[in-house]
């Protein structure tokens, strides 16, 4: 196969001379050519002839005279005359033949005008590509020196022409030398004496002498000459380099090159953000290329230098690392002590306790009763916070924190006070302040309330505080839940080794991480805990007396600044003059730390201000803060507070611009969520409604009160709304004592806020109920034109004035009304039907003869049944049902209705649920005990679909059997006879029932209260003639019109049709008469009425229906002979304006 071992022999040649010897010639090197297309296929087309297959063949052949007779070498062709090869045998000859070079010799056509020269390859691997570089290059520079002719250089290309993909081990290439459709370059090769054609066979030539010589540089050139040229080399140094600088500097390094027989001189060229060359001195012996780094941000970098001379290339690799510059601040503002100018800003910042930050502003607990606001970058004041509410402890305010995105400030408990430990928010700068937390409990510790720690966030969080006593050095934390804190802590005992106290002294301040806490106080280096307080490290910073700290990251470099003091002067405490003492906790100030190795030993970085706050004011008690604010990668802000002695503020870089507003307390305000409520009850009873009141920015309680003409009549409660709760429910109840329209005012005030007005409207009525009888009457009747009984109709269902109907020997439906018939619509041959809720007729298709389970909806209003398939449940004898009882709910929509079915021999009722006009589900009700006949039907008890309750029918049963949808129950006989037909309808909230009575298939029925077991009403028989058909039925159904009133319609077939109206008797109902026996007394005496016990102011006397018929005043008695007999409600209203009602009856 190919002699890769060349290949390797050739990369020593860098190093290794080898003297001159005799050239060789190309024997050992096999070579094939294959001259494009032949015989049947021409190829391309030239202007004229000669054509692409005539001149490949010209060139292969020229070519194979010069690789024989010139160099010494085999060449073997594909094809030698114009005969046609196939793709799949020249392809086959290659990899049969295994030569080291295989060339596919075209030409190329297109449009006429396209020109140039290109090479193909197919494989990747092996040396296809080389061989096809090395003749595109020789074809080209060939090309050059053809008179008058500028080449056009198409380039190498990659393609799966069939014959160069023969193998991999054979280097395969196929040109496409110039465009002979185009008339230049089919000019300069058509003739073999033109030299563009020599050139063209040259091309190859050359180029193969280039790919062999790679394998044996002593082989003869074609070009004439037989010497070798020493290869190239050089040595490169440093082949790759990294950088470390500071931001916004620079760093070079020098890139020698020691070149041998270079061709020329190297070229640079850099790659890579924040790399250059400087500088560049190149020759073909000794170079030299500068390359800088300089980084503009923090970061890590990588480029690359590339180096090339002739086939030679080098890429030395670069990578580089920016840190930041060192942080060091420089002073914006000093209000201090020190500085003498603690004042300068019109507040005192030697009464500043603690600080917090937040958008700009300082939060400073001042004089430890306020919260001061003040510009953070200019010092001025922008004022103070409202503090409503803000009261109780050792010291009112003693901390203050921006605890996810709100200020929480807490005042300072000690045990030994019995301060309670109150913790508040402001939710903005305008708000009241509300109380978070208000506890006596401090997990064992007594004292807390110096620093405020916060971690997580309002949905899911801590507030943490620290404690130091003799006993234990305590962290205190109350969770945080959905905005709400807990009364009862956790502690962890902070401890230097699992066990001995960690002794941080007074003013212990802890910051609370997610699994860690760093914990500082005067006595102790800042020091980081685990989660169980277990010391891990302290910071050994030189600080003495520091009791504040934050850690911070500027351009990924953690920073950190802690307070500090002058350091103790004299050896000890006892040994102290009172000149050392007084220089004890002066001199407070910020130290600026950067860890470089780790906290337990970090880099001091200075201290802000160097000479302190104060050199005279001591703080004895090292209170104070320091906070940093980092402004992205462009800068840095902090500020150091040290109390009595003074506050200072820093920066570096570039700092953000706020726009800070003057604190402007927001105007209390109350709301109410109506401003109108209206109400209805009865007189002597009451009804209500709610109303939320709440308030904002409150500075008291709210207050409500009620005032207006009728005021009395109306109550709230609550009457008072705490301002820490600042919402409630407020329930207004309405009592009326008369009749009539009333009306009054709720007004809802608080402290400076606008009072809001609800009005409130009550309309009072005495109570209607019934008497307990009832009335019963015949609107109207038809005896004629009736459609006939057994064969013509046997059925009916009443509605709205109208007795419907169905002509079973026509399928004609029609309604009766008191002018007589009139027709509905097209029917069907059935029997059983009725009416829904919402006015949709269910009407069945069948006779007595078939099964039940077709039937047809004709939807209220329209003319147009639809079809309706029933579905029995499953167990249920499929039998025919001839009549059906009301159907509850809407069958035509959503929701849907009921209708149920009693099927001829079934011990079952069939409950139909139906939505949208069709079957939804269906419910078997077993009733056992009972068998259906041939005219049994079921009839709902109940208003909802949801109900079972049921009661059913037999032909011959002189009663109805009910079903309260669980159980069969029984119920008295009222004289009910053996017709057929009855229902069942609820008024007042009373089931009653309506009977068949009398002579049997005639009119007579009755109407019967059947919890109670009375009989209402009845009609007496109307009908005196024989029934035409034996046994008839007698249909009644009802529909309820009024709170007291129903609609029965009847309908004998054959015989009669009607409409009744059934209406319950009614009197005033009086409920809570308030009337003390033992004192008063109303009563009638004849036709007086009589007052005593009790002095009358105004006296009101109502009829039953709620008119007022006589009134008086400030009189005993009342004559009331002018008053015909019946029931009278007497309202009267005493001297101190108390009402009392009474019912009286006038004989």
């Amino acid at each position: 196969m190919k002699k890769i071992y060349f290949l390797f022999a050739m990369l020593l040649i860098a190093t290794i001379s080898f003297p001159t010897e005799a050239a060789t010639n190309w024997s050992s090197y096999r070579i094939m050519l294959d001259p494009g297309h032949g015989g049947t296929d021409p190829g391309a087309s030239g202007p004229s002839a000669p054509h692409e297959a005539t001149l490949a063949l010209r060139c292969a052949k020229a070519l194979q005279s010069r690789i024989v007779n010139e160099c010494g070498g085999t060449v073997k062709m594909t094809r030698t005359t114009d005969t046609f090869i196939s793709l799949s045998a020249r392809r086959s000859a290659s990899v049969s033949y295994d030569p080291y070079i295989f060339c596919s010799i075209h030409l190329n056509a297109f449009n006429g005008s396209a020109k140039g020269t290109e090479t193909y390859y197919y494989w990747t691997t092996g040396n296809s590509s080389v061989l096809a570089n090395k003749v595109q290059a020789q074809l080209i520079a060939n090309f050059k020196t053809v008179s008058g002719f500028t080449p056009t250089n198409r380039g190498v290309k990659t393609a799966a022409y069939t014959v160069i993909t023969g193998s991999s081990s054979v280097p395969a290439i196929l040109t496409e030398g110039l465009f002979v459709d185009n008339s230049t370059e089919w000019g300069i090769i058509n003739s073999e004496s033109k030299d563009g054609f020599k050139k063209w066979v040259q091309g190859h030539l050359y180029g193969f002498y280039d790919r062999l010589v790679l394998i044996n540089s002593n082989i003869i050139n074609p070009a004439g000459s037989t010497s070798t040229t020493p290869n190239p080399s050089w040595t490169v140094s440093p082949t790759e380099w990294a950088f470390n600088c500071v931001e916004g500097a620079s760093s070079t390094v020098d890139i020698t090159i020691k070149g041998s027989n270079l061709t020329a001189a190297p070229t640079a060229t850099i790659s890579g953000t924040g790399f250059s060359i400087s500088s560049k001195s190149l020759t073909s012996t000794n170079s030299t290329v500068t390359v800088k780094f300089a980084p503009t941000t923090v970061g890590n970098y990588s480029g690359s230098l590339t180096l090339k001379s002739g086939s030679l290339s080098k890429t030395v690799s670069l990578t580089g690392t920016a840190t930041a510059a060192p942080l060091s601040f420089t002073e914006k503002w000093n209000s201090s002590d020190q500085a003498g100018t603690i004042s300068k800003f019109g507040w005192d910042a030697g009464k500043v306790r603690n600080m917090t930050y937040n958008a700009g502003k300082l939060y400073l607990v001042y004089n430890h009763s306020d919260i001061k606001v003040v510009n953070a970058q200019t010092g001025v004041d922008l004022g103070n916070l409202n503090k409503a509410g803000v009261e109780g402890g050792t010291l009112t305010l003693c901390d203050a924190k921006i605890c996810d995105g709100k200020l929480v400030a807490c005042n300072l408990a000690t045990t030994a006070n019995n301060n309670a430990l109150r913790v508040y928010v402001w939710d903005n700068d305008q708000t009241n302040p509300r109380l978070l937390l208000n506890t006596t409990d401090f997990g064992g510790a007594t004292r807390i309330g110096d620093c405020i720690g916060f971690y997580g966030s309002w949905t899911s969080g801590k507030i943490v505080f620290g404690n130091y006593a003799t006993d234990a050095t305590r962290i205190i934390s109350y969770a945080i839940t959905n905005g709400v804190c807990a009364t009862t802590p956790t502690v962890v005992n902070a401890t230097t080794d699992g066990s001995a106290i960690l002794n941080t002294g007074s003013t212990t301040r802890v910051y609370p991480g997610d699994s860690y806490y760093w914990i500082d106080g005067k006595n102790n280096h800042t020091a980081r805990l685990s989660s169980n307080g277990t010391r891990e490290y302290y910071i050994d910073s030189d600080e003495t007396w520091g009791t504040a700290f934050q850690v911070f990251n500027w351009k990924g470099t953690e920073y950190g600044i802690t307070m500090t003091f002058n350091p103790m002067e004299g050896d000890n405490w006892s040994s102290q003059t009172d000149a050392q003492k007084a220089k004890n906790y002066t001199g407070g100030r910020m130290k600026l730390l950067r860890n470089d190795s780790g906290w337990s030993k970090p880099t001091d970085c200075g201290d802000y201000p160097s000479a302190g706050l104060s050199s005279t004011v001591q703080n004895p008690n090292c209170t104070g803060n320091v906070i940093a604010s980092v402004n992205g990668s462009s800068g840095v802000e902090a500020w150091v507070l040290s109390t009595g002695q003074g506050i200072a503020y820093y920066a570096y870089g570039t700092v953000p611009t706020y726009t800070v507003d003057v604190i402007k307390p927001a105007t209390p305000t109350v709301t109410a969520s109506k401003s109108k409520v209206a109400l209805d009850a009865t007189v002597g009873q009451s009804v209500s409604a709610t109303i939320t009141v709440s308030g904002s920015s409150l500075n008291g309680d709210i207050n409500m009160a009620l005032s207006g003409t009728d005021a009395s009549m109306f109550s709230i409660s609550p009457t008072t709304i705490a301002k820490a709760t600042a919402s409630a429910n407020v329930q207004v109840t309405y009592a009326p004592t008369s009749d009539g329209t009333h009306s009054a005012t709720l007004t809802i005030s608080s402290a400076d806020a606008p009072d809001v007005t609800v009005a409130l409207t009550g309309t009072g009525a005495y109570k209607i109920e019934p008497t307990g009888t009832a009335t019963l009457s015949q609107d109207w009747a038809v005896t004629t034109d009736l459609i006939t009984a057994q064969t013509g109709s046997r059925w009916a269902s009443g509605r709205d004035g109208k007795i419907y109907v169905n002509d079973i020997a026509n399928s004609i439906l029609y309604y009766y009304t008191a002018s007589g018939k009139t027709k509905v619509a097209d029917s069907a041959a059935g029997t059983a039907i009725a009416h829904d809720d919402a006015g949709n007729i269910i009407l069945g298709t069948t006779i007595w003869t078939n099964a039940a389970t077709s039937f047809k909806i004709l939807p209220a209003g329209s003319t147009t049944f639809q079809d309706l398939a029933i579905t029995l449940p499953d167990g249920m004898t499929t039998n025919y049902v001839q009549y059906i009882g009301r159907v509850v709910g809407n069958v035509m929509n959503a929701t849907g209705g009921v209708l149920f079915l009693f099927p001829n021999t079934s011990t079952s009722v069939a409950k139909i649920y139906i939505k949208n006009g069709a079957q939804a589900s269906n419910k078997k009700i077993d009733i056992n005990a009972i068998t259906a006949d041939a005219q049994s039907f079921a009839v709902p008890l109940a208003n909802n679909i949801g109900s079972d309750a049921i009661a059913v029918r037999l032909r011959s049963a002189n009663h109805f059997y009910y079903h309260n949808g669980t159980e069969f129950v029984a119920y008295p006989d009222n004289g009910i006879n053996k017709t057929q037909g009855g229902t069942f309808f609820i008024l007042n909230n009373t089931l009653y029932a309506v009977e068949p009575i009398g002579t049997n298939y005639l009119d007579g029925f009755q109407v019967v209260d059947i919890a109670n077991n009375k009989v209402l009403a009845n009609h007496a028989t109307q009908i005196t003639a024989s029934p035409a058909y034996s046994p008839n039925a007698n249909c009644i159904s009802a529909q309820v019109t009024g709170d007291y009133e129903a609609k029965l319609y009847q309908y004998v077939p054959g015989q009669l049709a009607a409409q009744y109206t059934f209406k319950l008797d009614t009197q005033v109902g009086i409920e809570n008469v308030a009337i003390d026996q033992a004192q008063a007394s109303i009563y009638m005496n004849g036709d007086i009425l009589t007052i005593a016990g009790i002095t009358p102011n105004e006296i009101y006397v109502y009829s039953a229906a709620g008119s007022l018929v006589a009134n008086e005043h400030n009189v005993q008695t009342v004559n009331l002979s002018s008053l015909p007999a019946g029931i009278y409600v007497v309202n009267i209203t005493d001297n101190s304006g108390n009402t009392t009602t009474a019912k009286i009856a006038i004989k």
